[in-house]
């Protein structure tokens, strides 16, 4: 299994770009025009990019005593010998930091790095990097290999008819795959090649529960056909995920590879395909790493690593998203809203969502953007991990005055200024301090008290209206009331302006080209 990889010549907004910590299924998402499909097509592109080899402790002895030998060949003085090895063994762990990821390219840093550091000895005041840069490059090539790579493009389509050629080979956009599986098929049984045609043929079953086969027709061209209900159709008669599902299943079980580059696996396919596509791919004895923006394939509970791409300044980078991920799943939000959303809002509870995101519909921002709201669940607030959101400049969160959780309210604030959280702490005491008592009345008439002639910007609403006592409340007609609320009331407080901001921040950042 591949652990690093890096892409080290320029391809589009890909250029020295590394995936560390690679596991066996892998998943790059982000959103549209984020360079996903670049990464992979650097990765695929031959002599772009590099294996990596993560070097630690356990290395230190082994590299120790490579340069002893390169020394050896190079030299029979050994008192020169020994200067060396101690200048190397002495100065190894200011080199080599905790983990550090060896490519064939970072190797001129290392020696640069060596070259920096005095030998301290008068009689050999030099150090011999060539002797060092044959180490490291014999130590890499020994411990790593080149990789072999496939990349299975979005753009997939299964002829509908073609003719028998049994020298054409799969190919990533599914041309060759109905000649391939015929000749598959027609092999001895007990062959292996009989055997591969088994497996996908009871792979496709298992995942969509309908059969397939490929049969010539009157005019002797080979046809696939799909039996579904009870009746054979042909691959034109039915959807494209079948088809889709036939190219991917066949190149991973009938082809070769170290690693399989998918490209939007979940394409034309139903959520319940989606999963078991998933968990086909986890029982293949292959690596993959796969684009998605599929809620299916980032789940951090079926895959082993979630990095996050996205588009800057005309150069793709890319984040280790994984732990993030499963503390995410953990507090049980979504975590495909986290990694694709344009913004998160962080509210204190469900009621509040309606009306923010009915604010923000009247300033436009939900028209142009895709924005996710997250309730915290109250006074556990200040308890919440929020490292999860650190580095991101998407995420708000808006807060009530109520003095009763003032300790908690003040903790989680101080942790949202810790981790970059652009944070408004509401003016009145709650949301609902916000609406009007003209519009409470039309929602809730011959219901309140006639005495009542203005609400009380800190004081909770309920209890102005006596609700609380008859233990009711507004929360649930909100939206409802806001919609009689007058416009211009709620465009001069600060919640309002507040949105507006959230606003500003997301058309500025959209201007930069993605």
């Amino acid at each position: 299994m591949v652990r690093h990889i890096k892409v080290f010549k320029k391809h589009k907004g890909v250029n020295n770009l590394e995936l560390n910590n690679l596991e066996k299924i892998n998943v790059i998402c982000g959103k549209n025009s984020s360079g996903k499909s670049s990464i992979l097509e650097g990765i695929n592109l031959r002599d772009h990019a590099y294996v990596g080899l993560e070097i630690s402790d356990t290395d230190k002895e082994k590299l120790v005593e490579l340069y002893n030998t390169e020394l050896r060949n190079k030299t029979s003085d050994q008192t020169a010998i020994t200067v060396g090895t101690k200048y190397f063994t002495s100065n190894y762990d200011k080199v080599f930091l905790n983990k550090t990821i060896l490519y064939e390219d970072t190797i001129k840093i290392l020696l640069y790095k060596f070259d920096e550091i005095p030998i301290h000895n008068h009689r050999f005041p030099d150090k011999d990097l060539s002797a060092l840069e044959r180490t490291l490059e014999q130590y890499l090539l020994k411990k790593v290999k080149r990789f072999d790579s496939i990349l299975i493009s979005p753009k997939r389509h299964l002829e509908s008819e073609v003719r028998i050629d049994f020298g054409r080979e799969s190919q990533p956009n599914g041309e060759g795959v109905i000649n391939h599986l015929f000749y598959l098929k027609n092999q001895d049984i007990g062959s292996k090649d009989y055997e591969i045609y088994h497996r996908i043929h009871s792979a496709f079953e298992k995942i969509t529960g309908f059969k397939v086969n490929i049969v010539p027709n009157k005019s002797s061209l080979l046809a696939v056909n799909f039996y579904i209900g009870n009746i054979w159709l042909t691959a034109d008669q039915c959807g494209l995920g079948l088809s889709d599902l036939l190219i991917i299943i066949t190149l991973v079980i009938a082809t070769n590879y170290n690693i399989y580059l998918v490209e939007e696996p979940e394409n034309h396919l139903h959520a319940d395909f989606q999963k078991k596509l998933l968990r086909f791919f986890q029982e293949q004895n292959k690596q993959f790493i796969l684009s998605t923006h599929s809620d299916v394939f980032i789940d951090i509970n079926a895959v082993d690593k979630i990095y996050y791409a996205w588009y800057l300044d005309g150069e793709v980078s890319v984040s280790d998203q994984t732990t993030k991920s499963k503390i995410i799943s953990d507090l049980g939000y979504s975590v495909s809203e986290k990694l694709v959303s344009d913004a998160i809002i962080l509210v204190e509870g469900p009621t509040d969502i309606p009306v923010i995101k009915k604010l923000m519909e009247w300033i436009g921002t939900l028209t142009d953007f895709n924005v996710r709201f997250w309730p915290l669940g109250g006074d556990i607030m200040a308890e919440l991990d929020l490292s999860i959101f650190s580095g991101s400049e998407s995420i708000f969160t808006i807060v009530d005055q109520d003095p009763k959780s003032k300790s908690v309210r003040d903790k989680y604030l101080r942790n949202c200024k810790e981790h970059g959280i652009q944070s408004h702490q509401l003016e009145r005491y709650s949301l609902e301090n916000y609406l009007s008592l003209a519009a409470i009345k039309q929602v809730f008439p011959n219901q309140l008290s006639t005495k009542l002639t203005k609400l009380e910007p800190n004081v909770k609403v309920d209890d102005q209206l006596g609700f609380s006592n008859k233990k009711k409340t507004i929360k649930g007609k909100m939206l409802a009331i806001l919609e009689k609320v007058n416009k211009k009331d709620i465009e001069e407080t600060d919640l309002y302006q507040f949105l507006q901001e959230v606003d500003t921040r997301l058309r500025e950042k959209s201007s930069t080209p993605t």
